[in-house]
């Protein structure tokens, strides 16, 4: 008798844990949550077991330390978020075959930009220090199979964190040779 009573209050308290441990062990899992503290004090949860009494009490998993400034710098805590990226180019409707220029103005933390569109290997912006923009040069495929494409800008900084931001360029329809054709002369 003394065995069973052991045994459901051990099964009873595992029970307890896996109710308050299971949702702070998936906190972290599959989505972005902010949490806040007020004071120094821990946030604490406490269950209490079927027989009556309570279980130890677990605190709370503890909010990520919050940015701070240290001589006018961020901490490397801070500074480990994505670089961010402003792209642009003169017009979105280009013609086939033609070399269109992209520029990007970005954070000071970027160490690289790269262009894609998915067809051909990613190529490197060159960053231009008198002007403080990146540019690249991109050529419209000559035959396209869409009126429409697609192109990523990609800016990654030291830590590896990244920013991709698209630009979609819209193909000028190619003029068919019947109506660019001279009218009859009779």
């Amino acid at each position: 008798d003394v065995g069973l009573q052991l045994l459901e209050n051990s099964v009873a308290s595992m029970l307890a844990l896996a109710t308050v441990g299971a949702p702070l062990a998936l906190s972290g899992c599959g989505g972005h949550r902010e949490d806040s503290a007020s004071g120094d004090a821990a946030t604490q949860v406490a269950a209490v077991e079927p027989t009556g009494g309570p279980a130890p009490v677990i605190p709370a998993a503890a909010a990520p330390p919050a940015a701070s400034l240290e001589a006018g710098r961020l901490t490397e805590a801070a500074q480990s978020v994505a670089p961010d990226i402003a792209v642009s180019l003169a017009d979105t409707l280009v013609g086939r075959g033609e070399v269109v220029e992209i520029e990007a103005r970005g954070t000071s933390d970027i160490v690289d930009i790269t262009l894609s569109d998915g067809i051909g290997n990613p190529q490197p912006f060159a960053y231009d220090s008198t002007a403080d923009l990146w540019r690249a040069r991109y050529r419209v495929p000559l035959r396209p199979t869409w009126e429409r494409t697609g192109l990523s800008v990609t800016a990654r900084n030291a830590d590896h964190r990244w920013r991709r931001v698209w630009i979609f360029l819209r193909i000028r329809p190619e003029a068919s040779p019947l109506t660019t054709a001279p009218p009859d002369s009779m």
